[in-house]
């Protein structure tokens, strides 16, 4: 029954798009490229802890204090733009929407790469287009081009960079969003919002497989090897 409810709450999300598309490209990444000690940077609740369990030998995760989300559970608090760790003490490191975040997210970067072991993996994720959203500290979009620079200039070597969906998942997931917080917060109205929403980013997804276009797009999931 709990698996039955948490299937019909992710169905009817209207961040589902958002939220999948970060998932399975953490799921590709952990697959091929998780090992050993991982630090989870701006780690919030580690809603991505189970994906790795599995693959790394401990997992650690830092976040700050004072994280405008509710429920944050680190091993260690601390900034990603001064990561408390000695240098090479990771073979992998994990970082999820967090860099538009930072004010500096050139220097979280280099933070990440300087904990990482020599042949380490960093595993993150970015936005290239979302709303404003954790204000004032919201700072900064990515694209391909600006991830690859940041990643050059941290003594780090790209192996991949993948698009989260296309020009209709980018265009169905702002709908949807639009649609939920807009009028979502009158109770009465959610009961035609939240579906509404499902079937506006399924349409989405459809659309995105028949015309796909990758030069809009959600964000990246990237993964790039220590130097």
């Amino acid at each position: 029954m709990q698996q039955l409810i948490a299937w019909i709450r992710r169905c009817f999300d209207p961040a589902y798009i958002e939220k999948q598309s970060i998932k399975s490209g953490i799921e590709h990444a952990a697959q091929l490229y998780a090992s050993g000690l991982l630090l989870d940077v701006g780690c919030g609740n580690k809603p991505y802890k189970n994906i790795f369990v599995s693959k790394v030998n401990s997992y650690v995760g830092v976040d700050v204090a004072d994280s405008p989300h509710r429920k944050v559970t680190p091993e260690v608090y601390g900034y990603a733009l001064n990561l408390p760790f000695k240098n090479a003490s990771f073979d992998t490191v994990l970082c999820t929407q967090v860099l538009d975040d930072l004010p500096e997210p050139g220097l979280a970067i280099k933070e990440m790469s300087r904990v990482l072991k020599k042949g380490g993996y960093l595993i993150l994720t970015a936005p290239q287009s979302w709303g404003i959203h954790d204000a004032p500290h919201d700072y900064y979009r990515f694209t391909k081009f600006g991830l690859a620079y940041l990643i050059q200039c941290a003594d780090l070597s790209m192996v991949e960079c993948e698009v989260r969906g296309g020009f209709w998942a980018m265009v169905g997931q702002h709908m949807s969003s639009h649609f939920f917080y807009k009028f979502g917060r009158y109770s009465f109205l959610k009961v035609i919002i939240v579906p509404l929403c499902a079937i506006l980013q399924r349409i989405a997804l459809l659309l995105d497989r028949l015309d796909y276009s990758d030069n809009y797009t959600l964000g990246y999931t990237l993964v790039a090897k220590k130097l």
